[in-house]
């Protein structure tokens, strides 16, 4: 028995082909996803917190494309859904700039992945490999000045003068 020729309420049961793809692309999505959120962006900033934000969000942009991409999705639909989750703040705290553009490429390569259905694999994972060689680059580069951040609330407002420095 075929599983591809049963259907159930007009739509196929199962599509191997389209499924296979999906895979394979969705694997290739992780893994340059997992190095750069993992290799790149965690062994400086240690930040599980984002690596979880990252993770889900190339997930769901990846599924989301991929699976539009399959109604003719129209390059301009998934241009805005690309500036949609690219411009996303979320409202509890501010995003620092080195995060935006950790989850930009992300969400680039999940866009990419998804939606670049007709170039072949290799073109599609040389694709990847020049995200993460630029990431790389700019990580490890000389020329960037590293500078730490840390960004501190400070409630008591009144105690901002100098000559209550010692009760600061």
């Amino acid at each position: 028995m075929d599983l591809s020729q049963i259907e159930l309420l007009g739509i196929p049961l199962i599509n191997v082909d389209g499924l296979i793809e999906m895979l394979v692309r969705f694997a290739v999505t992780m893994l340059f996803s997992f190095i750069i959120i993992g290799w790149l962006y965690y062994s400086r900033s240690k930040r599980k917190d984002w690596c979880f934000c990252f993770t889900m969000i190339a997930v769901t942009v990846f599924l989301l494309i991929f699976l539009l991409g399959h109604e003719k999705l129209q390059i301009g639909l998934a241009l805005g859904l690309f500036a949609i989750f690219g411009i996303v703040r979320y409202r509890t705290e501010a995003i620092a700039i080195r995060e935006m553009s950790y989850l930009f490429m992300i969400i680039g390569i999940a866009v990419i992945n998804g939606l670049a259905t007709s170039v072949s694999y290799v073109e599609l994972v040389v694709t990847n490999l020049i995200f993460v060689a630029a990431a790389w680059v700019m990580e490890r580069s000389s020329l960037m000045d590293r500078v730490n951040v840390k960004l501190v609330t400070y409630e008591k407002i009144n105690l901002i003068t100098p000559d209550k420095y010692d009760e600061i």
